[in-house]
């Protein structure tokens, strides 16, 4: 297949500045200068009839000569610029990535007459190539033995009327190409040389396929596996773990332990991908480590189809080239660092003399170093980003991701067309930390929090991300949303956090040998040439945790200023007591109490349960039995301030709200109001919810105009908004479609910063990172009731947050409940633990 124009042009460039490139050598301590220097010599066999290749003799090629000299030519500028190229390890990700090989054209014969012929062998439909007498035609011996000629490159034809070898080498150690291997079709010498046998009725493709073969031919011999039984072939280093086959030829994928499977790195017919022989264009999507291809275990994987290679075969080709171990590769296996593997292409005499391996021999003199002291940030380096289309599709050629100082994280689109995308990849590594190693991640859900270990997660409440809220995990993994520490002992802790979250929420997939940190993207489109500022993210070490997660707080602050509200709030909530079966003369009755023992309480808060219906905020139902408005009042007139619960971003099928403006709210794939039970839970009352979209500006009036009604007329200090990842959730489709779910929230929450003025705002049930900034308080708890199961776990999971308190606002550890059958000294202890918090305190009682 021929090459597009621009990479034509990209590696006659390439060529054009080899000079400046290869100039810069460097000798190995075995005297091998790299990049290796193979001088060629070129022969051409044109047989003419007039100024056309005769095609009586060729088969299938009678073009004018002219024509097929200039093929001929371009061929071999192409093929010397690809092997070139091909040899720089991993030079599609590293621009100073060095080559190790250098091609030299040293000399160029033309023959206008027919290609020299073997007699027909019984058997053979048609006669072979005569090799030994094009060799004493062009006096191969003087080019080998005294002009110093390694390869020989013969450009001929094909065409049903002649046999060829795509490789056929003559050496003193024995014939190791791609062909019989008849010790007798080339003269011996006293070094080696290879001829490669050209049909320029093809095209470069084909003519980098026969080198790539003859390359495996050699790697095949130094790691012995003709003399390996074939059922042991999978065991070999080379064609077991880099190529990643069998005896069968095809690809034979790693199962893990979760039971993904991993494909290795393939060979010349076979992609990662591949399912048969040529399938350079398959759009299956696998996952394989080719990028970070590890011999003693898995490096880290992508997940690619035949796009990554642009479904073009010769750019596979340099593409799997450019995952041999080259310059600077890094790798070992079983602890013996990996040779160069393309000095068995330079240099296949001098490799053979000093029986040189695809490892290197470990001096007993200079053992290998060994990293005494874990840093994540070693085991990040070793890392690639990657980027996900909204198919699958890896983007990583059209769509670059980019780190700058201070956690800056930038993508743009290099192509031409808009791109969906659907996720960034900013790290895939394996931590290198015991299965048993203690960690901690924050959940998109307020509900949602993970401990345990790194081998065996814990989820600190049911009321799950991925089980409660059904939010997508990959299978093998557990995702924690935002940040993420690792403390293992007498090692220095971790904390890896995302330090904003002005459009996405950032994701981090654990289990015992990997971390994945995730963008997810949500498929939006990014435009051709337009460029996303994604969230910062920051990794942060050292032996004291607290430390650590004083400085994530701190990061996270300068995105997001806290909201300014300096006295601890404290006061009294309903739902404790009285439930959703909340009425007025409850509510006027316990004011009463408050009123004569507890005066110094500031807030009195009306809960769910006032309401109609959800999103029927401003005016009661008939069983609350009186005027909201009467009850506020008289909460003010007591010396208290009113306090009122709202789940602003929800309404119910039978609201007001969705009945009169069902246009306001997300849409599902018909553009019909999207129930929230069809994608995540549907809501605990009154449901199943649907849920308000930010994004619309009526319903931004809606949330700024109930808000104001309640700060401004009613009189209400303080607003309790419930169910507000309702507001946040990545489901369904939007008023604006170029805006993501955290946006619609932040632009919800703008809305009702508006409207309460200089109201106090809590979060509860709420998406933790989105509503940094949002908020001057956060419920870092589950719903508490009064039994010791309760008081444990809700201590669990607010001391887990005590870093946020004051830092990025003041925690809300759910109210204190000290009335009921339970013994005095669990009282006790929930009493200390919600005092432990130092946030807000409020009673249920």
């Amino acid at each position: 297949m021929r090459l597009d124009q621009w990479t034509i042009l990209s590696l006659a460039i390439l060529s054009v500045f080899g000079g400046i490139m290869f100039a810069q050598t460097q000798k190995s301590a075995d005297g091998l200068v790299w990049p290796i220097e193979i001088p060629v010599v070129v022969v051409k066999y044109f047989p003419v009839s007039g100024d056309k290749i005769d095609v009586r003799v060729t088969g299938d090629w009678g073009e004018s000569l002219a024509l097929t000299r200039s093929k001929v030519e371009r061929i071999q500028r192409e093929t010397i610029a690809a092997l070139e190229e091909g040899s720089r390890y991993h030079g599609y990700k590293n621009p100073d990535a060095k080559p190790s090989l250098r091609y030299k054209v040293v000399g160029t014969l033309e023959f206008l007459e027919p290609m020299p012929l073997c007699p027909k062998r019984q058997g053979d439909e048609v006669p072979m190539t005569d090799y030994n007498t094009i060799f004493a035609r062009i006096d191969g011996k003087t080019w080998v033995q005294q002009k110093g000629v390694k390869e020989i490159w013969i450009f001929g034809y094909h065409g049903g009327v002649l046999d060829l070898w795509e490789s056929n080498m003559s050496s003193p150690f024995g014939d190791t190409s791609n062909s019989n291997r008849d010790e007798k079709d080339l003269p011996i010498l006293d070094r080696t040389y290879t001829v490669y046998h050209y049909n320029y009725q093809r095209d470069t493709g084909e003519a980098v396929e026969d080198h790539l073969h003859q390359f495996e031919a050699l790697f095949n011999e130094i790691d012995g596996r003709d003399r390996t039984p074939e059922d042991k072939w999978q065991n070999l280093l080379f064609w077991g773990k880099f190529v990643g086959s069998d005896v069968s030829h095809k690809m034979v994928p790693v199962t893990t332990p979760d039971g993904r499977k991993v494909y290795r790195c393939g060979w010349t017919h076979y992609s990662p991908n591949s399912e048969k022989d040529y399938d350079w264009s398959n759009p299956r999507i696998v996952e394989s480590d080719i990028e970070d291809w590890r011999p003693d275990g898995l490096g880290k994987t992508i997940r690619l189809n035949a796009d990554r290679w642009q479904r073009n075969d010769l750019k596979w080709k340099i593409y799997w080239m450019q995952n041999i171990p080259g310059a600077d590769h890094g790798l070992s296996y079983q602890g013996k660092p990996l040779t160069n593997w393309w000095r068995f292409v330079g240099d296949w005499d001098q490799a053979r003399r000093n029986k040189i391996t695809l490892t290197e021999p470990v001096s007993a003199a200079a053992p290998t170093k060994r990293r005494t002291r874990w840093d994540i940030r070693t085991e990040m380096t070793l890392s690639e980003e990657y980027v996900i289309g909204v198919d699958g599709r890896p983007l990583d050629r059209i769509v670059r991701v980019e780190h700058k100082p201070v956690g800056k994280v930038y993508l743009t689109n290099q192509s031409d067309k808009p791109q969906q995308i659907h996720e960034v990849v900013l790290y895939d590594f394996a931590h290198g930390l015991p299965a048993d190693t203690p960690f901690y991640g924050e959940g998109f859900t307020m509900l949602s929090q993970t401990a345990g270990t790194l081998g065996k997660p814990v989820d600190l409440d049911g009321l799950t991300d991925r089980g409660h809220y059904k939010l997508a995990e990959p299978k093998g993994f557990r995702t924690v949303y935002g940040m993420m520490w690792i403390a293992s002992p007498g090692k220095d802790a971790a904390v890896l956090a995302f330090t904003s979250c002005r459009r996405f929420v950032g994701r981090f997939y654990v289990n015992a040998e990997r971390i994945i940190v995730s963008i997810p993207t949500e498929d939006l489109v990014l435009e051709p040439g337009a460029t996303w500022e994604l969230e910062d993210f920051s990794v942060f070490t050292g032996p004291d945790l607290g430390v650590l997660l004083e400085q994530t707080a701190e990061r996270l602050a300068e995105n997001h200023p806290r909201l300014p509200w300096p006295k601890l709030p404290t006061g009294w909530c309903s739902w404790y007591c009285f439930g959703p079966s909340v009425t007025a003369e409850q509510i006027l009755g316990n004011l009463a109490e408050f009123k004569k023992k507890l005066p110094q309480v500031r807030f009195i808060q009306i809960d769910d349960g006032y309401q109609p219906w959800m999103g029927d905020w401003l005016q009661p139902k008939q069983q609350f039995g009186g005027s909201i408005q009467e009850v506020i009042g008289k909460i003010r007139d007591a010396g208290f301030e009113p306090a009122i619960w709202v789940a602003p971003f929800v309404a119910s099928q039978q609201s007001k709200l969705f009945t009169e403006h069902p246009d306001w709210f997300v849409k599902d794939g018909s553009d019909k109001p999207l129930r929230s039970d069809s994608v995540t839970f549907g809501g605990w009352r009154l449901g199943p919810w649907y849920m308000l979209d930010g994004t619309h500006p009526e319903a931004q009036k809606f949330l700024e105009g109930v808000f104001r009604t309640m700060h401004e007329q009613w009189g209400c200090t303080y607003f309790k908004m419930d169910a507000n990842v309702w507001g946040a959730m990545p489901f369904g489709r939007r008023h604006d479609p170029a805006a993501s779910s955290v946006e619609a929230y932040r632009r919800g929450m703008a809305a009702i910063r508006r409207g309460a003025g200089d109201s106090f705002l809590l979060g509860c049930n709420h998406p933790m990172w989105p509503s940094i900034g949002e908020i001057h308080g956060s419920r870092s708890s589950m719903d508490i009731s009064r039994d010791w199961g309760s008081f444990k776990s809700i201590a669990r999971e607010n001391l887990s947050r005590n870093w946020q308190n004051n830092r990025l606002w003041w925690n809300d550890p759910d109210c204190l409940l000290l009335t009921g059958k339970q013994p005095e000294s669990e009282k006790s202890f929930h009493r200390a633990a919600t005092f432990a918090t130092g946030g807000m305190v409020l009673s249920g009682d």
